[in-house]
């Protein structure tokens, strides 16, 4: 006999998956141990039924989880959160197999020590899943949850991270459900950006965020080492350009002022255009740019101060493109059209500039051409 009742057939069809066998099984083993009723047990199968119903069948963005659902049901069981005394949430990461290391690290960090599985997703890609259990997690901030800090950490340091989660939820009538919500999706589908970035440098364990380059993990400690205050890739100074929205490295809090720090290990066109914009636009902060020259000073000057320091080589282009200020006064920009390729030209420090006690004036060998002025910065590092 049929029912009409929707809910019904989408619990019938549900039962016959093997999701919802497991949970099922799962479920009639607690209410014959009494550990939980009849009714909570047919609350926690129509949230489920409606939940794969969502994922599975009428499908949405997370397709992920129809996937994950069928063919990794073992993970999404219900058996040993239902078991846990008190309030808990019971998390599941997925990443590539191949950022283990990194992953492992990042969790060491915030104290969490997962089950860890593998499984493969596709030929000869290999999925890791971390399943655990965080107890009390309403007594953590937004800011201070150490399983979202995990995650947060994995994504800058480059790891694309699946992260879903399975909660207590209060409702209306007074009732609580089991509900499995989502914070990430993990690409089912390779793409172009791929499940990781062989450029991020990855999570180091004496800086707390993660970093792209060596170059820039290594600027941060020389920031920690002077004391100052900084945010790294934040959107508290955003820079407008024909690129689109442009972000800068550091943001650098020191004496009252604002430093904006720009790490170029190499220039092209569209890191000249970014950067470039910025100084034009840059009002009461100080932009400083730290290219390979700099950077080679810095590493001469601190490799030593620092056991952690990440050693890299430091590329020697006989010419590169390099936005400087300035060009636009007086007849500098024809002065400029007047220079030959290989022509010498003299760098004189600018100790009186009134705009920037650091700044480099460019000139010819005879001194009486103007050509520019560049503002070092070197202040933050001495």
């Amino acid at each position: 006999m049929h029912s009409n009742n929707p809910h019904r057939h989408t619990l019938s069809s549900f039962l016959e998956t093997d999701y919802g066998k497991q949970l099922h099984k799962e479920l009639a083993m607690f209410v014959k141990m009494g550990k939980i009723t009849a009714e909570y047990r047919d609350r926690i199968q129509h949230i489920e039924t409606q939940g794969y119903y969502r994922y599975c069948v009428k499908g949405n963005a997370w397709k992920c989880l129809e996937i994950f659902l069928k063919r990794f049901p073992e993970f999404f069981t219900l058996i040993d959160f239902i078991q846990i005394e008190g309030e808990a949430e019971k998390y599941i990461f997925v990443i590539n197999s191949k950022m283990d290391d990194e992953m492992d690290k990042i969790l060491k960090y915030k104290n969490l020590n997962p089950a860890k599985y593998h499984r493969e997703l596709t030929e000869g890609r290999i999925l890791t899943f971390y399943i655990g259990f965080l107890n009390n997690p309403r007594q953590y901030s937004l800011q201070e949850h150490p399983v979202r800090n995990a995650f947060r950490l994995a994504e800058s340091a480059g790891i694309r991270v699946g992260y879903y989660y399975y909660h207590e939820k209060p409702d209306p009538d007074r009732y609580s459900y089991i509900s499995l919500s989502n914070i990430r999706s993990f690409p089912i589908d390779e793409d172009e950006y791929g499940d990781f970035s062989y450029s991020a440098g990855g999570f180091r364990t004496d800086l707390d965020p993660g970093f792209k380059s060596s170059w820039e993990a290594n600027i941060a400690r020389i920031l920690n080492y002077q004391g100052v205050e900084w945010k790294y890739e934040k959107g508290t100074k955003i820079y407008d350009s024909e690129l689109g929205a442009y972000i800068p490295d550091f943001i650098v809090y020191r004496g009252g002022e604002v430093h904006v720090i720009e790490v170029k290990g190499r220039w092209d066109q569209r890191s000249v255009k970014k950067v470039s914009a910025a100084i034009t636009q840059a009002k009461e902060e100080k932009i400083i740019i730290i290219d390979s020259d700099y950077y080679s000073l810095l590493e001469e000057k601190f490799k030593e101060s620092f056991p952690n320091w990440e050693t890299s080589k430091i590329g020697n282009n006989t010419s590169f493109e390099l936005p400087v200020i300035g060009i636009t006064i007086g007849k500098r920009r024809m002065n400029v059209k007047k220079l030959s390729t290989g022509e010498s030209l003299m760098l004189i420090r600018q100790p009186n500039n009134p705009y920037d006690r650091n700044a480099i004036l460019v000139t010819t060998m005879n001194g009486e051409d103007w050509i520019c002025c560049k503002g070092m910065g070197q202040y933050l590092f001495v």
